[in-house]
Order: C-alpha cells, then structure tokens, then sequence
C-alpha cells in the first residue's frame, strides 16, 4: 500500500490545529483501531448504566414501600440516606446512558450533520471531494470526540458505582434494622 505522504490544509472545524504532519497509512489505521475501541467502550458504559439504573431502580421502588414513620429515629435517617445514595446513583448512570444532545458537528462523520444533506448524493459528493488525509484528519478528530464522551460516561459510572455500593450496603443495613419484623408479620398473614 503507498504512503500517503501529501500535505493538507485542515478541514473545516480544525482550523485551530495547524497539520502540517503527513498522514500515513499507520495513522488511517490507528484512527480506525482507535473508532472501533471507543465505541466499544461506549457500548459496554452504556450497558453497565443500564444494568444498574435497574438494580438500583428496583431498591428504591422497594425502599419507597418501607418508608418509616418517624424519619427523626435511627431507622429513618438511614433510610434517608440510604435513598440519597441510591438517587445519586440512579442519577448519575441515567444521565451517563442519556444522548447527549447535539446539532453541530463534522458534515462527513457526524450522524446528525450527515442527516442534514439534501439527499444520498450530496453527502457522497461531499465525501468524495475530500483528500484522502482530510478523511483521516476527520477521523483523527472524531476519535478525540468519541474519547470525550467516553470519559465523561465512565466518570458518570464511577460515581453512580460507588454511590450505589455505598447506598446498597446500608440498604442491607436497613433491612437489618427495620424491615424484618415488617416481613415476618407480611410472612406469617400468608401463612396462617
């Protein structure tokens, strides 16, 4: 495969970053290792949001069963606190899943601006008037896009993860505390 080795003015939108590098087929293809690892980690960032979005979700529902009559005593504020946690959490790993809103972006790469071409043939046109390093300048740039959004889930992941333990072991503390008197009794009415 050739070298790819002309010079390029930068596309629109990279103006700030003057390249006068080369780009060369290892770049193309690192930009292409780089696209596909990101949006796997996006993926599974997701998935893990989702996932406990749910659990915690479910331990909510049932706190919000067992909300205790006076929040003043023991029992209350750690049922209080238990439920900060856990809305924190459920917070955090929903607004990580959550699209991010956008209207701007690169014309060739971006879905949303992509949409906005007249038609099929204006986006391929626009494609194929671009220089093979100004495809790989955008791809370079999109990665640093997609590395953002995928920083910015996993800090959102990380809080939503830490609170939800934190929350999901008082929790067990509170089922220690209050619940099972409330269980046996709703126990032994099916029972008996």
């Amino acid at each position: 495969m050739a070298h790819r080795a002309q010079e390029t003015a930068a596309p629109e939108g990279l103006a700030e970053t003057a390249h006068t590098e080369r780009i060369g087929v290892a770049q193309d293809r690192l930009g292409d290792f780089v696209h596909g690892s990101l949006l796997q980690n996006i993926v599974m960032a997701d998935r893990k949001a989702g996932i406990l979005f749910t659990l915690v979700s479910a331990a909510l529902l049932f706190l919000f069963t067992r909300v205790p009559e006076a929040l003043a005593e023991p029992a209350g504020i750690l049922w209080a606190l238990v439920v900060a946690l856990l809305v924190l959490s459920a917070g955090c790993a929903f607004t990580a899943i959550f699209p991010r809103i956008r209207t701007e972006g690169d014309a060739l790469i971006f879905w949303g601006a992509m949409a906005r071409h007249q038609s099929r043939e204006s986006y391929i046109a626009e494609v194929c008037r671009q220089s093979p390093d100004e495809i790989a300048l955008r791809k370079l740039a999109y990665c640093h896009d997609l590395a953002c959004i995928c920083a910015r889930k996993y800090r959102l992941l990380r809080v939503a993860m830490v609170s939800a333990a934190a929350g999901l072991l008082l929790f067990l503390a509170f089922l220690t505390l209050g619940v099972p008197s409330t269980l046996q009794d709703g126990v032994r009415s099916l029972l008996w």
